[in-house]
């Protein structure tokens, strides 16, 4: 179990004492098993600096896609009033920045721990960037797929068969 949550999370295992006695018990006694961690270390960091694609296998994803697409529902509702329904147009920046940073305050509510946890709220706003007019047009659902595919490099379409096989 440890080897497999490395290939997730890497060296920030080795903060628990358990994974580091393992780690240290593996080095001396068990090179296969020490071998085998170092191997999913390396999954690991390649996934962090994005240079492949992060699995989509965690049970909790529909559960963090409800809930996800739950809190971005209000945030997708007022974007969309205010640049499109209203039909308010930006003064002295472009559109998509003014979206950005429209989204930027909305990813700092604290009442949307989903957007608003640090590490979320810079991909966010970094996912936002890449093309900020089509997302406005999106259900909360699809740009949570969006989303999630962007961190995971995946596709989206994939990304949401991926959760939906997960609900089973």
């Amino acid at each position: 179990m440890i080897i497999a949550q490395g290939a997730v999370t890497g060296d920030p295992l080795l903060a628990s004492d358990l994974v580091l006695m393992r780690v240290c018990e593996w080095r001396l006694k068990d090179y296969a098993k020490y071998r085998r961690w170092q191997l999913a270390l390396d999954k690991a960091f390649r996934i962090d600096q994005r240079r492949t694609a992060a699995p989509l296998n965690n049970p909790l994803l529909p559960e963090m896609k409800r809930v996800g697409a739950e809190q971005l529902r209000p945030v997708v509702t007022r974007m969309q009033e205010r640049f499109f329904k209203e039909r308010v147009l930006p003064t002295g920046k472009k559109l998509n920045e003014e979206i950005v940073d429209a989204f930027a305050e909305e990813a700092c509510n604290p009442d949307l721990p989903f957007l608003n946890h640090p590490h979320n709220r810079e991909l966010w706003i970094r996912f936002c960037r890449r093309n900020p007019v089509t997302y406005l047009h999106l259900s909360p659902e699809k740009l949570f797929d969006e989303f999630t595919g962007f961190v995971t490099m995946h596709d989206a379409e994939y990304v949401r068969q991926r959760i939906s096989s997960l609900k089973k």
